[in-house]
């Protein structure tokens, strides 16, 4: 079953955070498919107190390719810029989608 990076990203930092973002791209080599379904963008909130600052939805193929690409060396290395340039709260949710069914 697919899963789903979710994040909400604080940059403090811009130069910073676009060297994580580019550097980033190159670490999801290996872990099969990774699509980005949202990437930035303005977020309109409906409903609660949530502000979203940088929003983003990544698809991967499953859970063991997206939780062994998170804790990869290669990853970590660049996880590094992104906690030096911004505040994150990621999650993973599974489930189904319009690409699963």
């Amino acid at each position: 079953m697919a899963v789903y990076l979710v994040a909400d990203i604080d940059v403090h930092d811009a130069e910073t955070y676009a060297e994580y973002s580019s550097r980033a791209q190159a670490t999801f080599e290996g872990y099969g498919e990774v699509t980005y379904l949202v990437r930035g963008g303005e977020a309109e909130v409906l409903e609660g107190d949530w502000q979203p600052k940088r929003f983003f939805i990544i698809r991967f193929e499953d859970r063991e390719k997206a939780m062994t690409w998170y804790h990869s060396q290669p990853y970590r290395e660049v996880m590094k810029l992104r906690l030096a340039s911004s505040t994150s709260n990621l999650l993973i949710v599974a489930g189904d989608s319009v690409f699963d069914c």
